[in-house]
Parts: structure tokens; C-alpha cells; sequence
């Protein structure tokens, strides 16, 4: 059985550090950001770095009303 993880923030620094991390040892990883512009490039950064992820827009922000 396969684990999946989820990472926000995870198309830069740390967060794209450890996602290349959990996907090059046999996870399943979900990578979100706040920009869903960034699905198609983002995809293909993490093919460069040899791992497959999926990719979700997520804005998890407060919204004060």
C-alpha cells in the first residue's frame, strides 16, 4: 500500500525540497499552491527532478469577513 502526502506550499523552497523527497522514496504526492498558473510549469519541474506528483490549486488563507 502506497502513502500519499500533502504538501502546501510545496512548488518552491522547502516545501519542493521535501515533496521531491517523499516522491523519490515511493509516496504518492499532492503538491498545492495558491497559483493555479503554476500547474503546467510546476508538473514539469518535478518530471525534471525524475518524480511524479499531482498537482491542486488551494488557497488556505482566513478570509475575515
Amino acid at each position: 500500500m502506497n502513502k500519499t502526502v500533502i504538501i502546501t506550499g510545496g512548488t518552491t523552497g522547502i516545501g519542493k525540497a521535501t515533496a521531491i523527497h517523499f516522491a523519490k522514496n515511493g509516496y504518492n504526492v499532492v503538491v498545492t499552491s495558491r497559483n493555479a498558473d503554476k500547474e503546467t510549469s510546476v508538473i514539469a519541474d518535478f518530471k525534471e527532478n525524475g518524480v511524479d506528483v499531482t498537482f491542486f490549486p488551494l488557497d488556505e488563507r482566513r478570509k475575515n469577513k
